[in-house]
């Protein structure tokens, strides 16, 4: 039950002009600046979201996303799954078409999390001064930061 204080807020705030309604589904509508889509042209939720790339972008996602199985960040597993991480990380991928600023900061919303809760990454605290993660980017053993401390 609400208090007095919040009623008037609410009551202006959960105004529709002209029409009172209880059904939660027609109130969340008249906010809307358009009409609805019809349910047919709406994505399934359960169609993945990988299903138009092709096998090697799949693939290339789930290699790279898998880093957060690898130290440093297995010390945080305890703490935080790694799967709904990797998950998230793999639906990014493909829908960035593997991009690799993407993926780095799907590794770096991981090792956030991790810090949250006080474990280390490479070592030391993720709040020191240096890079935590380098990734290989060329043939010819050029690094470039990823993770990156602030």
């Amino acid at each position: 039950m609400l208090q007095p204080g919040y009623k008037a807020p609410l009551i202006i705030m959960c105004f529709i002009p002209g029409k009172v309604t209880e059904n939660i589904e027609e109130f969340c509508n008249s906010w809307r600046e358009n009409a609805p889509l019809e349910a047919a042209s709406l994505p399934s939720p359960n169609e993945p979201v990988c299903d138009g790339q092709s096998q090697e972008a799949k693939q290339t996602g789930h290699s790279m996303c898998s880093l957060i199985l690898q130290p440093p960040f297995q010390s945080c597993h305890e703490s935080f799954s790694p799967f709904p991480f990797m998950a998230a990380c793999a639906n990014d991928m493909c829908l960035s078409g593997s991009d690799t600023a993407t993926w780095c900061w799907a590794l770096t919303e991981y090792a956030r999390a991790c810090a949250q809760v006080g474990h280390s990454m490479a070592g030391g605290p993720y709040t020191s001064s240096v890079h935590m993660h380098r990734r290989e980017v060329d043939l010819h053993k050029h690094y470039l930061p990823c993770l990156l401390c602030i």
